[in-house]
């Protein structure tokens, strides 16, 4: 964790000061092959995926861990299951949860401690494909979610239920085509930015708005 603060040198305006959290281990403020993490934006919490020993770490602003919550496939064998990337929505208590192999997604309630029993939401199109190997996720305002589908080159969008709705872009180089897309996050204003680690670029998908010129006063020219 890094928190930026003022420098005294002219050539670089801000230095940031580093923080460390946790160490390798099974026990709490510990972590094993950790992955995706996010943070409440109100609370300040932090969520995160210990891949490694099957859980999700709470943390406070302060790094104290307050909850674990622990996944369990809900079957008679009780099989644990690994979170990869992870989301909180806003208009509901919930997480949005990556697991496994990345061909599943699940929603969990935000306030969980202990152990949880999940039923994976398997995201299938209308052509019955899946997702593979999803390495980002992100939610947009109204809590639709975005999952980078990276073994498919695509980004997937379901609605706040999980229920597939749409997905865009193909394999390629092109404008508009991806390859092995990975993080992603949706801005405020509905732009949808991409890694995009094959073509070694960052791809940003939907409207951008234009530097407003004070000479033109017309709304309508003044976004592209």
């Amino acid at each position: 964790m890094y928190l930026p603060q003022k420098s005294a040198n002219e050539t670089n305006p801000y230095s940031y000061k580093q923080f460390k959290l946790g160490v390798e281990g099974t026990h709490i403020h510990e972590f094993y092959q950790p992955a995706g993490i996010c943070i409440d934006s109100i609370t300040g919490y932090l969520y995160i995926c210990d891949r490694g020993n099957y859980r999700i770490q709470v943390m406070t602003p302060e790094g104290i861990c307050e909850r674990v919550i622990e996944l369990f496939l809900n079957s008679k064998k009780k099989i644990r299951l690994d979170p990869v990337r992870i989301a909180l929505q806003n208009n509901s208590d919930h997480i949005v949860c990556i697991i496994g192999e990345g061909d599943s997604i699940c929603l969990i309630p935000k306030y969980s401690n202990g152990r949880v029993y999940i039923d994976p939401f398997y995201v299938i199109d209308e052509n019955g494909l899946g997702i593979k190997n999803a390495a980002g996720l992100a939610l947009d305002i109204q809590d639709r979610i975005f999952i980078s589908d990276t073994g498919h080159n695509r980004i997937v969008i379901c609605a706040p239920d999980g229920t597939y709705i749409t997905s865009f872009s193909t394999e390629g180089s092109e404008l508009g085509q991806l390859q092995r897309p990975c993080g992603l996050d949706v801005t405020n204003d509905g732009a949808v930015v991409v890694t995009d680690p094959g073509n070694k670029r960052l791809h940003i998908f939907g409207t951008i708005p234009k530097e407003n010129d004070s000479s033109n006063t017309n709304t309508n020219d003044s976004n592209n």
